[in-house]
């Protein structure tokens, strides 16, 4: 450790070069990476903290900027998990110091890559597991807009790794705190931090495999466990970009229903989503879904074919929403969370029957085996319709007799059919059908007097060389041409 010291020592004094110096910092970093002994040693030594600021000022302005790396390298390396250490760190004024030094470069048009990811390395190994020193520094970064906008700006950057850096970061300083999560959600400086993170998050979309997806989804869905989901929803883009939904509401919905999803295993209903959050969801689910039928109608009566660029948000909302909503109806199987109560007074039945009956007579574009655009023709959404529809229905002669005065019945027998557009339509219209006609004369009677009208003639049967034809007597009779 002396040989060290006696090195910054002799810079100190102008005795030694920075080159010299940049050869012993970096023996040094790679002896931290396996002498722990060595690595805690040093970062208790008030001389290496005192040393390190007197070389701290000069190299940052020296050229050879590779110095001023090691150096901020080697602080990382002794600062991390040892609490006596980060301590000395911020009572010598190494995070203020690495902070100034992070803003400076930030500004700069140059490359300095390499400078702002160890830097924030350093900054996040300084206050990891310590919380006296998270607490300070987070409410410093939440109202210091100098220096808490460093942040945003950093996840701004197109590298990969300085995002990744920063995401650990965030994620360190927010996980398990009600307070800070709640600063990040209301101060200027935190919402530009979560606009960042969506931004990063939309630019992923499709790579969700992807690390720094992962974190930043990690970021909002420890936002949403403390019950920020609305807030975030409301405020995460000024009023102008939400016509009628922006990219950045509909990356949240996608970020929510993957957390339901997840938690779906526990079988019970997620904390996450209290009564303020359900109310929230369902008013949205009316108010998108209301637009949502208005684009099928619209599609539907002008004869044009669909243009996912415009109309693509309302179409993925509306999709997320019911599936929100239907794997909580699920979920709250007592009905003790008012799932139900809810739908039912936003009038979920007959707009879910409006959608799906508008949607059963729309003619979209067959897609292709290469078109994985599910926009192309409203993929997914009556299966959701169809699942909304049984599951209201359960156990609910009230419901169930709605339904049959909507015209509902006969859609749901229409969804008996094998739509790669709709995995699983078959199965969910047969739980739908269940459920409506159970204990429920009426209906059971309504599907008994049905009467065959025509028979479609599918791509699937073409294909088979089968020919469907309908007798005079009302019965199916299979051609072969």
């Amino acid at each position: 450790m002396q040989h060290l010291l006696d090195h910054l020592l002799s810079y100190k004094n102008g005795i030694e070069t920075s080159s010299r110096l940049e050869t012993a910092l970096d023996e040094a970093v790679k002896r931290t990476l396996v002498d722990s002994a060595f690595r805690v040693q040093l970062g208790a030594s008030d001389d290496y903290w005192k040393l390190y600021n007197a070389a701290f000022l000069t190299l940052s302005q020296d050229t050879n900027e590779q110095c001023v790396v090691s150096l901020i390298k080697l602080t990382r390396n002794i600062v991390a998990g040892e609490y006596e250490n980060q301590k000395l760190a911020i009572q010598y004024g190494a995070l203020y110091k690495i902070e100034e030094l992070l803003a400076e470069k930030i500004a700069s048009p140059s490359d300095n890559t390499m400078v702002l990811q160890v830097c924030t390395q350093a900054i996040c190994n300084m206050i990891t597991n310590n919380a006296t020193a998270i607490d300070f520094i987070w409410k410093v970064w939440m109202s210091n807009e100098k220096r808490g906008s460093v942040w945003s700006y950093m996840l701004s950057k197109s590298d990969a790794t300085l995002i990744m850096s920063t995401l650990i970061l965030i994620i360190n300083c927010i996980r398990g705190s009600q307070e800070r999560c709640d600063l990040l959600v209301s101060r200027k400086m935190g919402q530009d931090i979560i606009a960042a993170i969506l931004g990063d998050i939309e630019r992923l979309h499709g790579n969700e495999q992807d690390k720094n997806f992962e974190l930043g989804y990690t970021v909002i869905s420890e936002l949403i466990t403390f019950g920020h989901f609305n807030t975030l929803y409301q405020h995460v883009d000024d009023a102008s970009d939400k016509n009628p939904i922006s990219d950045h509401q509909v990356i949240l919905l996608k970020l929510l229903d993957s957390k339901i999803h997840a938690h779906q295993k526990e079988q019970t209903f997620p904390t996450f989503i209290q009564h303020e959050e359900l109310k929230f969801l369902t008013v949205q689910f009316g108010m998108i879904g209301r637009q949502a039928l208005q684009v099928i109608v619209q599609v539907k009566e002008n004869g044009s074919q669909l243009q996912p660029d415009q109309i693509s948000n309302v179409y993925t909302a509306i999709v997320l929403l019911l599936q929100i909503l239907n794997e909580l109806f699920v979920l709250d199987e007592d009905h003790s969370q008012g799932t139900k109560p809810l739908l039912v007074d936003a009038d979920a039945l007959t707009l879910v029957t409006d959608m799906l009956g508008h949607l059963e007579t729309l003619k979209v574009p067959t897609p292709s085996q290469n078109d994985t655009d599910p926009q192309a023709g409203f993929n997914f959404l009556k299966r959701e319709c169809v699942r909304m529809m049984g599951t209201m229905c359960y156990k609910d002669t009230f419901m169930q007799d709605k339904i049959r005065q909507l015209g509902g019945i006969p859609l749901v027998l229409c969804q008996f059919k094998i739509d790669d557009s709709n995995p699983y339509l078959r199965e969910y219209a047969t739980v739908a059908l269940r459920n409506i006609m159970e204990n429920n004369p009426e209906n059971q009677k309504l599907i008994e007097e049905l009467k065959p009208e025509q028979v479609v003639e599918t791509e699937e049967l073409k294909q088979m060389g089968i020919v469907p034809e309908l007798t005079q007597d009302g019965k199916l009779r299979i051609k072969r041409p």
